[in-house]
Formats: structure tokens, C-alpha cells, sequence
């Protein structure tokens, strides 16, 4: 895809000979299912309309404490560091041929008191910023109907809500041709994509999501949903790993930059039954 101008970046230290930061700071639990079966919803035609789907999970969180209960809502300093360089990832003139810059991103609403972490929202928000949107927390924010849009505004499980909203947005020609961004907690992922129908078999989130087991230590994975005239085409790409000079964990953090360049596509399916 051809992009213009590129974004500013947000400035990082980089340091060389860095190891690649182990995932041994929180125990490992082995890879877990899913909670519940997902609903699957019926494919709207509306989709068609709008140009892409991606969906991202938050950045890394803290190690769970020794009752293994979460510790903070926010994001870990790897996290931090994610979201401070996802604009390599995603900003204009990053991106590979597979997948686009978002002119709409969701970022899943936080809620006190609940399983729904403040993670999407910081893990967004310096790229939506380098995108020149506005993230505002509970708001949703736009310079005109689907310019620049970033919204906060629906809770971890609002499935159902979250597709009604992009339909009628795709119905309306607000979404047109643009490509929508998705930032949840990623166990609902799946539930979210299979609400919105472009699944007919249940995946899990991780690079295969057909493996049947929630690859819960994976930060990386982006998954994306094309309309084409053969069907709704999903690929699976990877971000990038986070290196540490030290072993603690602590940092400092730098990009390991994949051989192939950001974006390898590690995934791909067409569903030709989806398209009407």
C-alpha cells in the first residue's frame, strides 16, 4: 500500500548487543482454552464497505503476584515500550503490502473494579496521538465522520454493541473504504470476531489461531480481516519482540526487528462463503 508522509516518531533509546527479554517473569500456567463457546454471528454484507479489520491485543502487563491475581490495570514497562513503537508497525509509511495504517481505532473501554484494564487504551494511544487523533478517555473523538477517529467507549464484553456501532457506521458510508483497528483484552478476540461473523469456526488468539489453545504469553499477533472479491481474507502478522540489555526484565528495552522486516505474515485463509 502507498502512504505519504511518514509519522513522527516517538523518540527511544536503542541499545545494541541487547538479549531478547524472557518470558519467564510471570509463571507459566500452560496455554489456556476458552471460557465459554462463541457466539457466531451472521456475516453483514455492510462489512464489505469498509476497506480493513485489525485486531491487536494490549501490550505486556506485570507479573501476577504469588496468588496469582494481576497487580495493576496499567502496562508493564515492555508494554509502555510496545506502545511507545507500534508506529513502526502501523504509521504511515510503515506498514507492509498485507495490512494498513487505521483511520478508526477502538481501544476497549476500562472499568474500575472489574477485569477490564486500562492495557488497550495505553497501548494505543501514542500511535493514535502520531496518527493525529485525539484519545480521550470514555469519549469517542473525531476531526469529521470517519476522519481521524478514536473511540473509548464500549466495555470489554460489549460484543453485540461493538458490531451494531461498525454496522451502521459501514451502512451509513461513515467507515468506507477505511481501515478499523481493534484493541481489546484478547481473550475476547475471538468472541469479538466470531460476533461479527468473519469466522465460521471458533479461533484462538495467538500467530495460529486454529492451534485450539489461547496463547496467552503472545504479544505480537495482529490479525486481519480483508473484504475482496474472492471472500474475507485473514491473515495473521507479527509485531516485533522486545529485547533487554539486562536479565531482570527491567530494561532498557529495544526493538528486535524481525529478518523480514515488521508485518511477516505467519497466517492466511479465505472464506469465500463470508463475502455475501
Amino acid at each position: 500500500m502507498s502512504h505519504n508522509a511518514h509519522i513522527g516518531r516517538v523518540e527511544v533509546r536503542r541499545h545494541l548487543g541487547a538479549t531478547v527479554l524472557k518470558e519467564s517473569m510471570a509463571k507459566d500456567d500452560g496455554p489456556e482454552t476458552l471460557g465459554h463457546p462463541l457466539d457466531h454471528g451472521k456475516y453483514n454484507v455492510s462489512f464489505n464497505k469498509a476497506r480493513q479489520f485489525i485486531f491487536i491485543r494490549h501490550g505486556e502487563k506485570p507479573p501476577k503476584d504469588e496468588n496469582g491475581k494481576e497487580t495493576s490495570d496499567d502496562l508493564s514497562q515492555q508494554g509502555y515500550f510496545r506502545a511507545a513503537n507500534l508506529h513502526q508497525v502501523f504509521g504511515k509509511g510503515s506498514t507492509p503490502s498485507g495490512y494498513n495504517t487505521p483511520d478508526v481505532i477502538y481501544a476497549m473501554k476500562s472499568q474500575p473494579k472489574s477485569d477490564a484494564s486500562n492495557r488497550p487504551f495505553e497501548t494505543v494511544e501514542p500511535l493514535a496521538v502520531a496518527l493525529g487523533m485525539k484519545p480521550t478517555e470514555d469519549q469517542r473523538t473525531q476531526e469529521a465522520p470517519g476522519v481521524n477517529v478514536f473511540d473509548n467507549c464500549f466495555e470489554v464484553d460489549q460484543h453485540t454493541e461493538l458490531k451494531h456501532d461498525v454496522i451502521e457506521r459501514c451502512e451509513s458510508g461513515e467507515y468506507e473504504e477505511k481501515t478499523i483497528m481493534f484493541c481489546w483484552e484478547h481473550k475476547n478476540i475471538p468472541y469479538i470476531v466470531a460476533k461479527f461473523g468473519f469466522a465460521k469456526k471458533d479461533l484462538t488468539w495467538g500467530l495460529n489461531p486454529k492451534r485450539g489453545k489461547d496463547e496467552h504469553k503472545n504479544f505480537t499477533a495482529i490479525w486481519v480481516f480483508t473484504p475482496t472479491n474472492a471472500g474475507l481474507d485473514f491473515k495473521v502478522y507479527s509485531e516485533f519482540e522486545i529485547g533487554s540489555e539486562g536479565n531482570s526484565g527491567d530494561g532498557p528495552f529495544t526493538v528486535q526487528t524481525p529478518p523480514d522486516g515488521y508485518g511477516k505474515e505467519v497466517y492466511s485463509h479465505v472464506d469465500t462463503d463470508l463475502r455475501t
